[in-house]
């Protein structure tokens, strides 16, 4: 199941969240002050797919995400590698075209941390979970460097603040997506043969910088994160 992401679908999004787009950016992932997060329902063995869009409709990347765990004929060692290491998702980060700009690598355990790496497996840096309950939070992070958190209003993170290692606010996150919306995809879903914790898994962000970002590769990325942490969590938490 193909779920349609287009023009229409963003300015829903930007209209939920009181967003007010001027102008627009460069066309790609690093360089769009506001940019539209869908995660999209697809068939169950073609994994989770995400979608980075501008105000004006157009996609400026892709994340197709793989969930790593037990499968048909998976043996003991190898579950067991599974277990030691904790890797949950990956998720291949491409441009509209289909080239690779970077990966990111999902650990879960009590609180998920992800790796992002560039194209070459490079380690450009981390968005590793702070807080779970009450206000979850997010620290972006380059070794021992900072760049800043992601702290959402309340415990279902339904708006989050993005601030510089300063404390500054230079950003904003809002989840999009009304009770009606999210039920007749739920039932789409199912309809189309998903199963129930996929069908429901309908995620959807508009994130907004103020100013430029400090860390271009990182920033952007900060919705997939909070998808991929959150989805381990209780779904009272997103939906």
């Amino acid at each position: 199941m193909a779920e349609e992401f287009g023009l229409e679908q963003v300015q829903a999004m930007l209209a939920e969240a009181k967003v007010q787009a001027v102008g627009v950016g460069d066309g790609t992932l690093f360089g769009e002050p506001v940019l539209a997060f869908a995660q999209l329902q697809t068939a169950e063995n073609e994994g989770f797919r995400h979608a980075w869009a501008r105000p004006d409709g157009r996609i400026v990347a892709w994340a197709n995400e793989k969930r790593l765990g037990p499968g048909p004929g998976v043996d003991d060692a190898s579950l067991r590698e599974l277990v030691d290491h904790q890797k949950t998702d990956v998720a291949a980060v491409t441009d509209r075209d289909g080239a690779t700009l970077l990966e990111a690598k999902h650990l879960k355990h009590w609180k998920s941390r992800v790796t992002v790496t560039d194209a070459h497996g490079r380690e450009v840096g981390t968005i590793r979970q702070k807080s779970v309950t009450f206000k979850p939070s997010w620290e972006l992070s380059v070794g021992d460097r900072s760049y800043g958190r992601v702290r959402a209003d309340g415990s279902r993170a339904l708006g989050l603040d993005i601030a510089d290692a300063s404390g500054a606010v230079y950003g904003r996150m809002t989840k999009v997506g009304s009770p009606q919306y999210l039920a007749r995809h739920y039932h789409a879903g199912m309809a189309a043969g998903l199963p129930p914790a996929t069908a429901a898994m309908l995620n959807r962000f508009v994130i907004q910088f103020f100013r430029r970002p400090d860390h271009l590769q990182l920033a952007p990325l900060i919705p997939l994160a909070v998808d991929l942490s959150m989805a381990g969590n209780s779904p009272s938490k997103l939906r």
